[in-house]
């Protein structure tokens, strides 16, 4: 029952300045919660606002267990730098 933005086309920024529109919020007054850093991460990252990756809830496909298994490195390397 939360109104949501389907369909956000991540990392593109145009679902996130959509979602900051309809709901009238600065960029530094919001975060996105999301399980992949290529599109959840980056696509926050761009458009100014605070990411928040979590683990995967569901890698029900082949495609999906490979794109978290290769963004593993990344995760990593960004872990060290905030140490």
């Amino acid at each position: 029952g939360l109104p949501c933005i389907t369909h956000a086309k991540k990392p593109f920024s145009r679902g996130i300045q959509a979602c900051l529109s309809r709901f009238h919020r600065r960029p530094e007054e919001c975060a996105l919660v999301g399980d992949q850093i290529f599109t959840d991460t980056l696509g926050a990252n761009c458009a100014g606002v605070y990411s928040i990756l979590i683990p995967a809830i569901d890698n029900h496909t082949i495609w999906l267990k490979l794109r978290h298994l290769l963004e593993l490195p990344f995760i990593f390397a960004a872990r060290r730098r905030r140490l």
